[in-house]
């Protein structure tokens, strides 16, 4: 019975022909592995990739959209906790693309970010 169920799942693309869990990001598997970190599955990938995990390219890491400026009608905190309204300020949203789901709610870790002039410098700096 138990091969049964592996092998509807499989027809269903919820996991592979082994009976492992794996997830679709941008058309690519990955394998969900909850004592580890999410890995590429397949062939198809590079054996450096298996003994190099940090060469993969990472689906959890957060997208920043470019800086926009704003004026805020109500409140807003920013970035070093201040609150603000009625001000021109800096807005950006930080995106990650997959998130486990026995941990957050989908789309759990976005965040609208706010900033002052100052702030969008120092941070742009730092990242480069």
């Amino acid at each position: 019975m138990e091969s049964f169920k592996n092998f509807f799942t499989y027809l269903t693309g919820r996991t592979d022909k082994h009976g492992n869990p794996y997830t679709r990001i941008k058309g690519k598997k990955y394998l969900i592995n909850p004592t580890k970190n999410i890995t590429r599955y397949g062939s198809h990938s590079h054996p450096a990739h298996t003994r190099y995990p940090h060469l993969n390219g990472d689906p959890t890491k957060a997208v920043f959209t470019p800086w926009k400026k704003v004026f805020v009608w109500l409140p807003v905190k920013l970035r070093n906790g201040k609150k603000v309204m009625l001000k021109n300020v800096y807005k950006r949203k930080r995106i990650v693309a997959w998130t486990p789901p026995n941990i957050n709610p989908p789309n759990g870790l976005d965040q609208t970010q706010y900033a002052t002039w100052d702030q969008v410098v120092e941070i742009e700096l730092m990242r480069n």
